[in-house]
């Protein structure tokens, strides 16, 4: 008997997307991936959401609901955001693993929730994981550093198994489909059993390599099918594009460290705290190098200095009130404040320099980029094209969950494209062919976390081909 079909999947369907590819090609692999922040109990405030039920904030009831919708979908890959670590391991992990699933999870020291990666274990052996601690203090000797928030980043990287096909996203695209039975695998490692080492790597499965020289050693041991897959949760504070920008440097210098000289390509999935008309948001899906309007590159100043000294003129509107010392006085406190800000941007115009030399391969296509021409119902946001209105709905609504996947540089430019794939030798390409649909507002009005949807987030799903020649 078939389960039957969570409330927050009712409403919901897979959407094919246009694409270019070959229709006669085969793909060398196919999956599918969700990116979830599922709202870390920790973080609910009843202030928050004030027009939740009482019932729709209790853990008791979220965890079905997160549960069934995940179940359900049973995407190849799922990476979550703000998950409670103990909600971790005693709820989602022993779940997921009766489901088949395999994963870890990553968080920063001092908070109660991180990022989790798992994936089916029919599909994929997890060949490697890093933890990426984001943050960083401020060294008061160097003038130049900045404190950086200690939010969290996880990397995997997955090798397809030699008996994977496309049954599992066959499974997934049957809206009734149920749980195959498949043998337990080990069980989470108790948080009070890891050493030291163990934890500052993310508590890694004991299987799992991790170290720098074994992630060397096992690239060159395969020559089967991998991914990268990097899981995030950025920043949050709406003026935080300079510690944004930082942490998704951090993030992607260590997926170009472990990708083998591209040789593994990577899809990025998490919370960005990010929206489509964001600075960064440019910065990952533009080819670079880039000409950023100064009003982008304002975006990524640091916030620890104000640069406007209006407040002080506006004591004196019209001067009349000022005498020549006080005038003096201002006109040397805006000769500091300008001093620190053309400082200021040209630090941000360095840092840009380097992130376009550094990562002039890795340009994503978010998956959901065109996702107003697929769903008609879905209106568009004037601030920006394509991209849903919203994957978070509260009293504040807008998109801030994406599931980036690489372009790749071929020699062909007519192919440089997510929905082509390249004939060349040793080439490869991912080719998005369905996504998720975003829920009506009629669901979701006046705001998320409801009796049908337990996170203030919507979960995101992409069905994708990966061709290798």
């Amino acid at each position: 008997m078939s389960n039957p079909v969570p409330k927050s999947c009712k409403n919901r369907k897979f959407i094919s997307v246009l694409n270019t590819a070959d229709e006669t090609a085969v793909p060398t692999e196919s999956f599918s991936i969700m990116s979830y922040n599922v709202l870390s109990q920790k973080n609910i405030r009843r202030t928050m959401f004030p027009y939740a039920s009482s019932n729709s904030l209790k853990w008791k009831f979220r965890k079905g609901n997160l549960l069934s919708e995940i179940k359900h979908l049973r995407p190849d890959i799922i990476c979550l955001q703000e998950v409670t670590i103990d909600h971790y391991h005693q709820v989602f992990q022993p779940e997921f693993t009766k489901w088949g699933y395999i994963g870890e999870l990553h968080f920063s020291y001092g908070k109660n929730h991180g990022v989790a990666i798992m994936c089916l274990k029919e599909k994929f052996s997890i060949v490697s994981n890093m933890r990426i601690e984001l943050g960083c203090q401020r060294n008061p000797n160097d003038p130049d550093s900045f404190y950086i928030p200690d939010n969290i980043a996880q990397i995997f990287v997955l090798e397809f198994n030699e008996n994977s096909s496309t049954d599992s996203l066959i499974q997934s695209t049957n809206s009734n489909n149920s749980i195959p039975t498949t043998p337990n695998v080990e069980s989470p490692l108790e948080l009070d059993s890891q050493s030291e080492n163990e934890l500052d790597i993310g508590m890694p499965n004991k299987k799992h390599k991790s170290s720098n020289e074994s992630l060397e050693t096992s690239f060159k041991e395969s020559h089967k099918n991998r991914i990268i897959v990097a899981n995030t949760h950025l920043y949050w504070k709406p003026d935080g594009g300079f510690e944004r920008f930082q942490q998704m440097t951090k993030i992607l210098s260590c997926c170009k460290q472990l990708s083998a000289d591209n040789k593994y390509p990577l899809l990025m999935c998490g919370d960005f705290n990010t929206t489509p008309d964001d600075t960064l948001y440019t910065l990952l899906t533009c080819p670079k190098p880039l000409k950023l309007s100064l009003d982008m590159t304002e975006q990524l100043l640091p916030t620890t200095t104000d640069y406007d000294s209006s407040e002080e003129q506006d004591d004196f509107p019209d001067g009349s009130n000022t005498d020549e010392k006080i005038t003096q006085q201002l006109l040397e406190a805006q000769k500091n404040i300008d001093s620190i800000y053309n400082n200021d941007l040209n630090m941000v115009n360095s840092k840009l320099n380097k992130f376009y030399s550094d990562f002039k391969n890795y340009t994503f296509f978010s998956s959901y980029s065109n996702y107003s021409q697929y769903d008609e119902s879905h209106l568009n946001n004037p601030k920006w094209t394509g991209e849903p209105l919203y994957t978070n709905y509260t009293n504040w609504k807008g998109t801030l969950d994406y599931i980036m996947i690489q372009r790749f540089p071929f020699k062909d430019t007519e192919t440089n494209s997510i929905n082509k794939c390249s004939t060349n030798n040793n080439s490869q390409a991912f080719v998005l062919k369905e996504i998720l649909s975003i829920p009506n507002t009629t669901f979701l009005i006046p705001g998320l976390p409801n009796e049908v949807f337990s996170s203030d987030h919507i979960s995101i799903m992409a069905k994708i081909d990966y061709y290798k020649n």
